[in-house]
């Protein structure tokens, strides 16, 4: 293949890409309009998107990767969001090492930004996109769990309401 062939085929698949691109931001601003008129008001982290080498919060490159999520981004509204969380360090680069559940040592994590989705960048989009279906799945069941235990908060206050009255004799 030649260098002319080669640069043809690059020119034909930026070109593709962009518009795969620009087509995710629009069905993420799209899910994002929805949930903004049907505000769950709760907060849902789903599955990692992928892994690579990311600046942490200290500036060294460390081992990192995204989440996906419905969450309140660093600009403080829900949104479609992405986590970047990378390795922790001290001072020096050094790993810095927290007990885990059952009391282990293992590395320690830190997130490092949470931005919207829709204005992350292409390849982290387009990676994300095929993961939305599941997030909804569990956004709706956080949802129900909470109006759940919403409504069974809202019975106890009830009866504690009523409980009350009859002891102040119904003032």
């Amino acid at each position: 293949m030649s260098m002319t062939d080669a640069l043809a085929r690059i020119k034909i698949s930026a070109k593709e890409l962009k518009g795969i691109a620009e087509e995710s931001a629009a069905r993420i601003a799209e899910l994002n309009r929805f949930l903004a008129k049907n505000p769950p008001g709760i907060e849902v982290w789903g599955d990692d998107i992928c892994y690579e080498r990311v600046m942490n919060c200290r500036g060294h490159a460390v081992d990192g990767w995204y989440e996906l999520g419905y969450a309140r981004s660093d600009e403080g509204r829900l949104t479609i969001a992405l986590k970047c969380v990378a390795q922790q360090t001290d001072e020096s680069g050094n790993p810095v090492y927290a007990p885990d559940q059952a009391g282990e040592k293992v590395p320690a994590d830190e997130t490092v930004w949470v931005r919207p989705l829709v204005a992350a960048p292409p390849e982290l989009r387009i990676a994300a996109i095929s993961h939305l279906p599941d997030l909804m799945v569990r956004l709706a069941a956080a949802c129900e769990g909470a109006t759940k235990k919403a409504k069974a908060e809202m019975e106890k206050f009830a009866a504690a309401a009523q409980e009350l009255k009859a002891a102040l004799g119904g003032q």
